[in-house]
């Protein structure tokens, strides 16, 4: 499974056109995977930590975006 760690805001607003791209490729490919949206600064990290504490065999975190 792949999860996405998505900032919208990033690169004054690209971050979503970058996502917007990339989720038409995944669901034409018919990749499984499941996103996330940050809402508020150190959110990526909690998502981050949510995530890796899913019992998954084959697990794959993608952060897209981030400023800095």
């Amino acid at each position: 499974m792949y999860y996405f760690i998505i900032n919208k805001q990033a690169q004054s607003g690209s971050g979503a056109k970058i996502w917007n791209r990339l989720d038409k490729i995944l669901k034409n490919s018919k990749v499984e995977y499941k996103a996330f949206n940050t809402l508020y600064k150190n959110h990526a990290a909690e998502l981050a930590t949510m995530i890796s504490e899913v019992e998954e065999k084959d697990k794959h975190i993608v952060v897209l975006g981030g400023d800095g």
